[in-house]
């Protein structure tokens, strides 16, 4: 414990300035702003102010050292101090980051700020390919003959469930891997989509025999709302899994509507369902069950895709422009 006393006296001097400086006061107020912007939880935060240990991850000391100078104007001598006592591997690089010039450092923002509506449409599109080289794995490997029997088993719908959440993570990972973010040490953290993936199988395997198969039997033939409450069960098992990564311990709605953004997410899985329902209808040849089942699936995927492009934290996090978008991101951006 004593190894890390002197960081932890740094951490609580950015807690008690910054309650000064921003909360008129309230530490508690000040320890979750804290807490929320190095994705920790207020119990871990006030362990490292006791001293008892560091965070796991650079990045958060990082960020401890930016709120220290942009929200409570502590000085540069204190931030190598929370870096070094930290064991930060290079504090004098980030020290230069951030202790530049205001205006160069703005100048540096605009030059490498990235469009939210670019950024993005490159995370749906990469992570809706994962789930299509998922389709191919299980069309060919796992299940021949797309797409399964329109009430599968329970095993089988578990493994279509987690390979789709399989696909969403294979495609991100190796997006943040190409834009030199990801790293093998972290693939962990993109496990939580086929985590979810399970989850929503799990969600709709319940609603299914609770709901539509009252009566005995199951359905051999779907309808809008069972194509609704199969999309929002899906959505509801990725956004869980989602919220388990790393930055979703404690919502951040006062600055970006998080459950009203959650809350649109999970609408958006049902909606989606619905739109692969219904677009069988535009020609009769299209009108069997086999045919509404595939539609459903793929727009299911493309919502999915949709809602961990948007939702899942990229590595490394970008800087972007200011504008509507990027205000109702649903993690913490710089």
């Amino acid at each position: 414990m004593q190894e890390w006393v002197r960081f932890g006296e740094q951490v609580n001097r950015l807690v008690y300035t910054l309650a000064g400086a921003r909360f008129k006061g309230d530490i508690e107020t000040a320890n979750r702003f804290v807490a929320d912007r190095i994705h920790y939880s207020e119990s871990s935060l006030r362990m490292m102010r006791q001293g008892r240990f560091r965070p796991q991850n650079d990045e958060a000391l990082e960020m401890m050292a930016r709120l220290g100078k942009e929200e409570a104007g502590l000085e540069r001598a204190w931030a190598k101090t929370l870096l070094v006592s930290g064991r930060y591997p290079d504090p004098d690089s980030v020290l230069q980051t951030i202790f530049t010039n205001v205006s160069e450092s703005m100048a540096a923002v605009g030059e490498t700020a990235v469009s939210p509506t670019a950024f993005f449409m490159t995370r749906i599109a990469a992570a809706f390919a994962g789930t299509l080289l998922l389709l191919a794995v299980w069309t060919y490997g796992i299940s021949p003959g797309y797409p399964p029997p329109h009430e599968p088993g329970l095993w089988l719908e578990i493994v279509w469930g987690g390979s789709i959440g399989l696909g969403l993570a294979i495609g991100l990972y190796a997006l943040d891997l190409y834009r030199g973010g990801g790293k093998l040490g972290q693939v962990g953290r993109y496990l939580l989509l086929p985590v979810g993936g399970l989850l929503g199988a799990i969600y709709w395997l319940l609603i299914d025999a609770w709901v539509f198969s009252i009566g005995g039997g199951t359905a051999v033939a779907s309808s809008a709302l069972e194509s609704f409450v199969f999309g929002v069960c899906y959505a509801g098992g990725l956004t869980t899994g989602i919220m388990g990564a790393l930055g979703y311990k404690r919502p951040q709605s006062a600055r970006h509507f998080d459950w009203i953004v959650w809350a649109g997410m999970i609408l958006l899985g049902g909606l989606t369902a619905v739109l692969g329902f219904w677009l069988p209808a535009v020609h009769p040849t299209l009108s069997s069950q086999r045919d509404i089942d595939i539609f459903v699936g793929l727009s299911l995927r493309l919502g999915l895709a949709i809602i961990a492009g948007i939702g899942f934290p990229p590595l490394p996090v970008p800087e972007f422009h200011h504008s509507v978008l990027s205000r109702w991101i649903p993690w913490p951006t710089r």
